[in-house]
């Protein structure tokens, strides 16, 4: 569920570990960043903002609520921030067999061996949240505001382009063209 959360609401890493049961609107259904300056969190650029997220995150994380002791949503084994989801994703990547192979440390141990590949980051999620949105026809002024980005070309660069072959592309440049007559064509 760490996961599904990284990508559903596009938070970077420390915005996830101080993520506290106050920041999340159930009615709403949006999850806030802000600043918690008692304990040492101040959002990058001090850019508190709200993300709405899917209902079924909403969901997960009310029934995650009931179980929760701890005042954050991903605590760690103490109750206190995680500052371990890196470690974590690295993990689950090499048990499930993901990882690319070819990273190799100073000390020369293989990522085919060792949960530390470097294809699998936590801010690929932020990314992928972009460009989720962008597919879906968010404008990219509000997925930046999502973001926290202090300007639009920091938005734009998370945006992956489109595959050119794909069924969806195809269905894109056709729908544009579609009142334009083209000689010669059946």
């Amino acid at each position: 569920m760490t996961f599904q959360f990284f990508l559903g609401t596009g938070f970077r890493e420390q915005e996830v570990m101080f993520c506290s049961w106050k920041n999340a609107d159930f009615k709403g259904k949006v999850v806030a960043v802000r600043s918690k300056p008692e304990l040492g969190f101040r959002p990058k650029d001090k850019e508190e903002r709200s993300v709405p997220v899917p209902d079924s995150l909403i969901a997960a994380l009310a029934n995650r609520k009931k179980e929760s002791t701890s005042m954050f949503i991903f605590a760690g084994p103490d109750g206190k921030p995680n500052g371990h989801f890196l470690r974590v994703l690295q993990k689950l990547a090499l048990r499930a067999g993901l990882n690319c192979g070819e990273c190799i440390t100073k000390q020369g141990k293989s990522c085919a061996t060792q949960a530390m590949c470097r294809e699998w980051g936590l801010h690929k999620f932020r990314k992928t949240f972009a460009t989720m949105h962008s597919e879906a026809g968010v404008p990219p002024s509000t997925i930046q505001k999502w973001l926290g980005h202090s300007d639009l070309a920091t938005t734009l660069r998370y945006l992956a382009t489109a595959d050119l072959r794909s069924e969806r592309t195809r269905q894109q440049v056709n729908a544009t063209f579609s009142g334009l007559k083209i000689e010669g064509a059946a």
